[in-house]
């Protein structure tokens, strides 16, 4: 169920947000003197696709429903064998439903809320310890808040 080039282009996705956030004028939002050594462009965007994989990997799993069932079946006897019963079920199950909930929109929605639920408070959380103010923390909250919406809706659509 896994679309390697899917997920690898939600994480390009991801790279180029990272342009746009922290390599635009847009990040004097931030308002960190440290910061004014930016680094090499190329290998920071080609660290942030890399990294992003496994965070579309992980997002697959929340945005496509259909990789539930697998999940609960891959240990049943029989199941990957053709002609089998728990095989035929998984099939008629996946020619039935096998669609459902496969937007851009139901997607979004759901790297959506793995962002509000598990970005935002971790986010948050290491700008306190760290004693950022509020607003940087939000600011990188909105980058994955954006970044995550929109790989989850690419994943959901065109896996």
């Amino acid at each position: 169920m896994l679309n390697f080039s899917v997920v690898s282009g939600a994480a390009l996705i991801h790279a180029l947000l990272f342009l746009i956030f922290y390599r635009s004028p847009l990040r004097q939002l931030l308002q960190r003197p440290a910061d004014e050594e930016a680094g090499n462009l190329w290998l920071q965007f080609l660290l942030s696709w890399l990294l992003a994989i496994p965070v579309a990997i992980v997002l697959n799993f929340a945005v496509i429903h259909q990789s539930h069932l697998y999940s609960v079946l891959l240990e049943e006897p029989g199941f990957g064998q053709a002609g089998t019963a728990v095989q035929q079920y998984y099939e008629a199950f996946l020619n039935q439903y096998g669609s459902n909930f496969r937007t851009f929109k139901h997607g979004a929605f759901h790297g959506l809320l793995q962002a509000l639920f598990m970005a935002l408070p971790l986010l948050v959380l290491q700008g306190l310890l760290e004693k950022r103010a509020l607003k940087q923390s939000f600011y990188h909250a909105a980058y994955w808040t954006i970044s995550l919406a929109l790989m989850g809706g690419i994943i959901c659509q065109f896996s």
